[in-house]
């Protein structure tokens, strides 16, 4: 009952704005020069309708370092936040954008950010996500599947755009984090199963970052892992093995919803989930098990981007519109979706293209054991091969800081040291990895 009511007035304050005219396109450069007294990147925001009846997805352009539109030759990485319910701007705004926002509301610039040699597009989607919005003849999404129209047709749109428009031959990337191990791989097949008819430019490859992808695999590993690294006693890891055990037969059933209960009942972090790893383990970090008394994703960039001066530029309306990191009431949408697999897509996608997968050291969520679990499970044409080739020690300025298992068109990287957000946790180690993936380096031992 609870969960229904913060959905209904989480909509229902989306569904007040969605008859503006949105705009395309605002070119908000000068801006972000003033705030930072660097003018190495532009930016662009806007919303692109992906609905008949107006609802919209927002979204931030950077061009990359001392570029601009017309520069073809840097690659489009379209960044996609996890959650379900996240802002791809927390993306942007403190993992891998050219700024970040500081605890005093300043933005600093970011030494490691990925535009040094890309231009990167943040979508902030499903609708009514961030700032975008949801019209009142549309019901809000609540399949991966759905999202994955709404955003072939955010793309086809935006690439219409005019000012977008020479973007569009670009080598394209899907990039993202979390729950992005849903939605790129079923972004990502519909982009190319439908290239027929979107004519979208290929998709040159895909990177996903301790992706919730395979949950029938990844649900059943709590009870070890937080044992393993001694969160736990083996009294309560008897209570998650019986859990996870449920869990799996709801999956079977098809019982997606009483699933993902059973999952938060796990890893939950709202007080309600009592029995849960980070309640019970004296509020540790469920992103990374190395820190304690986390208060969440909202902070100093919610306050920055509902500031009347940032609204203003941005031209969000209505101007009392409120942007949240992540939003309970999607997440609680998505509860059918949220235990399903879409490993199968990512079998599809190493038959199409190219993938990065990685994961931090430290992450309970999506720790790594059940992360190599599914991956190991994948069935492709060089799946046996790929699980005969010895991991590499991964290094960066003669230190070893991960293990990388490659055999194209699929890299497997351990980040070590590092959580769920890996750019927050080891930027320069994570900017290494990003590019020598897409420069299609084979040796990460020098």
């Amino acid at each position: 009952m609870r969960a229904s009511l913060i959905i209904l007035a989480f909509f229902l304050l989306h569904l007040s704005a969605a008859t503006w005219p949105y705009p395309n396109s605002t070119n908000v450069t000068t801006f972000f020069t003033s705030l930072t007294n660097n003018s190495n990147y532009q930016s662009y925001v806007g919303y692109i309708n992906v609905t008949d009846s107006g609802s919209n997805i927002f979204y931030q352009l950077v061009t990359a370092n001392n570029s601009n539109l017309n520069d073809t030759t840097k690659p489009l990485l379209v960044w996609l936040q996890g959650g379900p319910g996240c802002s791809s701007l927390f993306g942007l705004y403190t993992e891998i954008g050219p700024y970040i926002i500081g605890s005093d509301l300043s933005l600093i610039m970011n030494n490691n950010t990925y535009a040094q040699d890309n231009h990167l597009l943040f979508v902030e989607q499903p609708i009514g996500v961030g700032f975008s919005n949801i019209s009142p003849q549309d019901q809000a999404p609540n399949y991966t599947t759905v999202a994955a129209k709404h955003f072939e047709t955010f793309l086809v749109n935006f690439f219409k755009v005019y000012s977008f428009s020479t973007l569009a031959s670009n080598d394209l990337y899907l990039i993202g984090e979390s729950y992005a191990g849903h939605y790129i791989p079923a972004f990502a097949s519909q982009i190319i199963q439908n290239k027929a008819v979107n004519n979208l430019t290929t998709l040159q490859g895909v990177i996903i970052g301790d992706g919730w992808t395979d949950p029938e695999r990844q649900l059943n590993g709590y009870d070890s892992y937080a044992y393993s690294i001694g969160l736990i006693s083996n009294v309560r890891r008897n209570l998650y093995r019986d859990t996870q055990n449920n869990i799996l037969q709801d999956i079977i059933n098809g019982q997606f919803v009483e699933a993902s209960t059973l999952f938060d009942f796990i890893t939950g972090t709202d007080p309600q989930f009592n029995q849960s790893i980070p309640n019970v383990a004296g509020n540790v970090n469920v992103y990374n098990y190395r820190q304690y008394n986390y208060s969440g994703l909202d902070g100093p960039l919610g306050t920055w981007l509902n500031s009347s001066n940032v609204k203003n530029n941005f031209t969000i309306y209505p101007s009392t519109f409120n942007w949240l990191s992540c939003n309970n009431s999607m997440y609680y949408n998505f509860y059918d979706d949220i235990s399903r697999s879409y490993k199968q897509n990512i079998s599809f996608l190493l038959e199409n293209t190219r993938v990065l997968l990685y994961n931090g050291q430290n992450d309970i969520i999506v720790n790594t054991p059940s992360v190599e679990n599914w991956i190991y499970s994948l069935e492709w044409s060089r799946s046996l091969d790929f699980l005969q080739t010895p991991k590499q020690n991964w290094l960066v300025n003669k230190t070893v800081v991960g293990t990388v298992k490659q055999l194209n068109p699929l890299t497997f990287v351990l980040v070590k040291n590092a959580g769920h957000m890996v750019p927050t946790d080891q930027p320069i180690n994570a900017l290494n990895m990003v590019n020598r993936w897409l420069n299609n380096n084979t040796n990460w031992s020098n």
